[in-house]
């Protein structure tokens, strides 16, 4: 399997050093070492210049700023009450990759706090080596990316259960995923950005994709996370604005609301103000999504690594 095209790991870290939990818990020196004598670049793009000065005093980490340019042109064509600058990061992100011709861009947001496996119907914390893991994926994504048609593919989230075997389908990746960047393509709109990629995807014959039952990912709780976009979000809740544009435009595949009463999927017991969406995906996008068999037997191969190391170590 083909592993030679231009690649670029990229963290949103809109967040100061201190708190982008991603960088610290697992992009940590030695990994970034591994990614660069493997060929593959890694940045930190921020629209956040406190942060950004921040970041430029870490050795050997190059800092991408959101130039005045871009943030015009962001701002120009959205369509919501409020911008979300998570998603203009998101954009800086992907024009970098495209000036500089990466061929694939993993996405990562700066609140990533945990990774599992899934191995005998339970979804265990990865904690021997987590960093090892982390790029272990990162690898893992990549080589997806190169031997399918998809535009993007990334784990579950930890707050879905896992059903069924290992598998990759077609889907809605969020916060952790590779991009097979697009010269066409913009991230856009104050919110739900990720998901505006999948459908631009799956109306391009490229499905974004999952992979499904053997790995996961977690993020700060909704309720404890105030910073970052998180504080945006709470503002648009309020208004009912979240996800306004992306239901306008594709109603038979985002629909939204608000709760009011309902407890979080995550580890807070209180019940608070949340957003609540339901995705459906055409049916054509899981007949459209190609990708390489073996690649199950790749995934099934990595979960096992990492078992055993947590049994053993």
């Amino acid at each position: 399997m083909s592993s030679k095209n231009k690649k670029l790991v990229a963290i949103l870290g809109g967040r100061p050093y201190m708190d982008n939990l991603t960088l610290r818990r697992f992009l940590i020196p030695p990994v970034r070492a591994k990614l660069k004598k493997e060929g593959i670049d890694f940045i930190i793009a921020t629209n956040n210049k406190t942060a950004a000065k921040d970041y430029k005093k870490i050795k050997d980490i190059k800092v991408v700023e959101t130039s005045d340019k871009l943030h015009n042109e962001f701002m120009s064509r959205q369509k919501e009450s409020k911008a979300n600058l998570g998603a203009e990061t998101r954009e800086t992100i992907n024009d970098y990759a495209k000036k500089n011709n990466y061929e694939y861009a993993i996405h990562l947001d700066d609140n990533i706090t945990q990774i599992f496996y899934h191995k005998n119907k339970k979804n265990p914390t990865i904690k021997q080596n987590k960093p090892q893991a982390f790029y272990e994926i990162i690898k893992l994504l990549f080589l997806i990316s190169e031997n399918s048609n998809t535009g993007a593919v990334g784990l579950m989230m930890s707050a879905f259960p896992c059903t069924g075997s290992v598998n990759i389908t077609a889907g809605f990746p969020y916060s952790f995923f590779c991009h097979k960047v697009d010269k066409d393509f913009k991230f856009e709109n104050a919110t739900e950005d990720d998901i505006l990629m999948s459908i631009y995807n799956g109306e391009n014959n490229k499905p974004s994709c999952i992979i499904r039952n053997a790995l996961l990912y977690g993020k700060t709780g909704k309720k404890t996370s105030i910073d970052g976009n998180r504080k945006l979000y709470n503002e648009m809740l309020k208004e009912n604005k979240r996800g306004e544009y992306a239901e306008e435009m594709y109603p038979d595949i985002y629909t939204r609301k608000v709760s009011y009463m309902v407890k979080s999927s995550t580890m807070q017991k209180d019940p608070f103000l949340q957003h609540k969406h339901q995705v459906k995906k055409p049916k054509n996008w899981d007949k459209e999504l190609d990708f390489d068999k073996e690649l199950i037997n790749n995934i099934k191969e990595l979960v096992d690594k990492i078992h055993k190391r947590e049994i053993n170590d």
